[in-house]
């Protein structure tokens, strides 16, 4: 093994990917009316497990939960997986959110905030942290977190030939993605995650504890909710039915102008 293998192994090793999501859980928020919401008690029951503190800002768990989401409709919809798989990447994805201002300055070789002189005004600290934050160093230490997350979970091979092949020397015979499938992860997280990396930066560094205040007010009886599987199949055969009249109507207006 040359010195370049024996390095990526090591840093594989030392690498710690956080399991959030559990195979059974991948299902449950496919099929499941109010997934954001599922996300949500999920994430709360992890940071009170993590941190032993009782209340957050309901404003991060619901950013985070969307993203969550988000990322199941992507994986669902572009790639035809196990749910083994989608969990693994489902996690793998959770690693993006790991932004931390302190794990951010552990980071090795990395420089992504300048020493300053914090003020006493909570408010002039949060702009001159987002001021003197490089995110650019972020997104490339994001993406070097996502080689890692790849190889710790056994998604990829460090044998460049082994892709999309089962691994036969292991009895969990995991799945290798394809260079082209990786390529396609790395597209919407290039697409949906790093354009809007100061917003999560922002969530996860300055929480809030917030209030909720409850008023009864009294609605009509709401429709039911479709499963997250099914709501996302009607979205798409809406947007082709809007396409498709769209179409006829083009069609409508030229054999008019050929009448006239």
């Amino acid at each position: 093994m040359d010195e370049n293998l024996k390095k990526t192994e090591q840093n594989r090793e030392n690498f710690e990917i956080e399991l959030l999501f559990k195979d059974s859980d991948i299902e449950e928020i496919w099929n499941n009316p109010n997934p954001i919401f599922m996300i949500y008690d999920l994430l709360e029951r992890n940071f009170r497990k993590k941190t032993g503190e009782i209340d957050f800002d309901s404003n991060l768990l619901m950013s985070l939960a969307e993203f969550h989401v988000n990322n199941l409709i992507f994986l669902k919809e572009t790639f035809n997986f196990s749910v083994p798989i989608y969990c693994k990447l489902m996690n793998l994805l959770n690693i993006l959110l790991n932004l931390r201002q302190d794990n951010l300055k552990n980071k090795s070789n990395t420089n992504v905030t300048k020493q300053t002189n914090l003020s006493t005004n909570k408010k002039d600290d949060e702009e001159k942290i987002l001021i003197e934050t490089d995110f650019s160093i972020i997104c490339r230490n994001k993406l070097k977190d996502l080689k890692l997350g790849l190889l710790k979970l056994d998604l990829i091979s460090q044998d460049k030939k082994k892709t999309g092949v089962v691994n036969n020397n292991s009895n969990q015979e995991p799945y290798h993605l394809k260079n082209t499938e990786v390529a396609s992860i790395l597209e919407y997280v290039n697409s949906f995650f790093f354009p809007y990396i100061k917003l999560y930066h922002h969530f996860v560094n300055f929480e809030r504890k917030t209030e909720d205040k409850k008023i009864n007010v009294i609605i009509n009886k709401p429709l039911p909710v479709p499963p997250l599987c099914l709501a996302v199949k009607q979205i798409q055969d809406k947007i082709h039915s809007e396409e498709q009249e769209l179409e006829d109507g083009k069609d409508a207006n030229i054999k008019v102008l050929i009448i006239f």
